[in-house]
């Protein structure tokens, strides 16, 4: 007997269930419009305003350094690297060996003229910095090694 009750307990929540689901298909369907407002393009009363032209680059203070010259006005060029009686080497993409040599005198120079413009003493590891070119030094009794790097703006 008690089963019978619980099947016909189970029966009649079903059809109740049943009953609620219809009445819920039954929900009519409602349109939904979205009504726009057309408006006028925008007028500008002036012309938009440009954005400021870039910053010219930094005037960099001219450094006399000899044969050097033609490697620090070329744009291409990021790099020298010299040692005495050895070919110069820049770096453009890549690494380049080139034709010039400098001696030991004229690296001297170059490095006295980095130390006078910026009144600070040489040191065996030296680095100085002259408007957008960068100086490293190693300097030994045997030989001096230099890198100019410059900067991009």
């Amino acid at each position: 007997m008690m089963v019978n009750k619980k099947l016909v307990k189970i029966t009649k929540d079903l059809i109740l269930a049943e009953k609620k689901i219809k009445k819920i298909g039954d929900v009519p369907k409602v349109k939904q419009t979205i009504e726009t407002k057309q408006t006028k393009p925008l007028q500008f009363s002036q012309p938009p305003q440009r954005r400021p032209s870039p910053m010219p680059m930094p005037q960099m203070q001219m450094l006399d350094l000899g044969k050097l010259n033609q490697f620090t006005q070329d744009r291409e060029v990021v790099a020298i690297e010299a040692e005495s009686g050895k070919n110069v080497k820049i770096r453009k993409q890549q690494l380049v060996e080139t034709n010039v040599q400098l001696s030991s005198q004229e690296i001297s120079d170059i490095l006295s003229k980095f130390a006078t413009i910026l009144g600070i003493p040489l040191t065996p590891v030296f680095k100085a910095t002259v408007g957008i070119l960068t100086l490293n030094a190693f300097i030994t009794p045997a030989t001096t090694k230099i890198l100019i790097t410059k900067r991009l703006a």
